[in-house]
């Protein structure tokens, strides 16, 4: 990840975010954070600060997933016309995921549970191996 000023020919920080391709990056404008997320099945939160005129990025949470997570983007409540402390993920297997700190909107213990008993089962994302051509059965992949 390369954070950049727009009047600046160079990176103000770059970071190796992901032990793999990162496919989305959003902003988060009520609690200045960027997300991050990426084949390695997870979604990263950074806190951006500024200390001195110099920026920086720490990663303050990393959330696994069963698969590769493809597209990330923040949430706006409508009726109130501003942005939550939320965003949604869209992930390899078909799944769009809302993240909120909201209390109140999160889901129930068995939800939860539901997806860590898929995180902690998916060791090979099957559908990204197949769209790279690789063969897949229950003995091989090739």
């Amino acid at each position: 990840i390369a954070l950049w000023h727009v009047a600046s020919p160079t990176p103000l920080i770059v970071l190796q975010a992901h032990e793999s391709f990162i496919f989305g990056l959003c902003y988060l404008p009520a609690t200045s954070e960027l997300i991050s997320v990426a084949d390695d099945r997870t979604i990263k939160i950074w806190a951006i600060t500024e200390e001195a005129g110099q920026a920086d990025l720490q990663c303050v949470q990393v959330i696994n997933q069963p698969c590769t997570i493809w597209s990330v983007c923040t949430v706006a409540d409508d009726a109130i016309g501003d942005y939550l402390e939320g965003f949604a993920t869209g992930t390899a297997d078909s799944t769009m995921r809302l993240w909120t700190r909201n209390m109140d909107l999160v889901a129930g213990p068995e939800k939860i549970s539901h997806l860590e008993a898929l995180v902690s089962s998916q060791k090979i994302d099957v559908k990204a191996l197949l769209a790279a051509g690789h063969k897949v059965g229950p003995d091989v992949i090739s």
